[in-house]
């Protein structure tokens, strides 16, 4: 997974000029393009109950429709359907995604080597696991910490699912090759 998320970084680099969700003339992201985005800055409700907020970071339930089918091979729910019984949420970072510099850290392909990303991917490893144990009673093994790079991905707000491995459903296997852990995004940054 460590080449497919190097090969996918350098990709990226070449690209990022036409992604969808940037601005042409400004290079900034544009806001309105991403729900998770709309979320966390308070501009839409989430999709089904409350926030879970975790210190700076928040943890959202997926749509109910999406838990009901997580046991679905129809084609209509293939990816998009909960990875797991138990659970397939995510957890996002407050705001907009701002590198150091002010621009947008919209996906884990355009993550930086550095010190505040290091931490970052540490306290959301950290927020991800505590919560898996407290919500699932699940341990660090029994529990998958994913990203979707691009051009996988389907949010441009850089968001980490937290799945319930005890019990995954056809929508992890289907994904499968667009889940890369958190722990080879950190082997290949540092």
């Amino acid at each position: 997974m460590e080449r497919l998320y190097l090969e996918r970084r350098q990709r990226a680099e070449k690209q990022l000029d036409v992604s969808p969700w940037i601005d042409q003339k400004t290079g900034a992201l544009k806001p309105d393009m991403c729900n998770l985005t709309r979320i966390v800055m308070g501009k839409q409700e989430p999709l089904r109950g409350p926030l879970i907020h975790k210190g700076d970071y928040s943890i959202l339930r997926r749509s109910q429709d999406n838990d009901d089918h997580w046991n679905s091979s129809d084609t209509k729910w293939l990816g998009k359907a909960s990875m797991a019984a138990k659970g397939h949420h995510v957890l996002v970072l407050p705001g907009p995604n701002l590198m150091h510099d002010g621009r947008f850290c919209f996906n884990a392909v355009t993550m930086e080597s550095n010190e505040i990303t290091k931490k970052r991917l540490e306290d959301m490893r950290r927020i991800a696991l505590d919560f898996a144990h407290s919500e699932w009673k699940q341990t660090e093994n029994d529990t998958g910490l994913y990203f979707h790079v691009w051009p996988d991905h389907s949010q441009s707000h850089l968001h980490l699912h937290v799945v319930d491995l005890t019990l995954k459903g056809p929508s992890f296997e289907y994904q499968l090759s667009r889940n890369v852990p958190l722990e080879s995004v950190i082997k290949v940054l540092f």
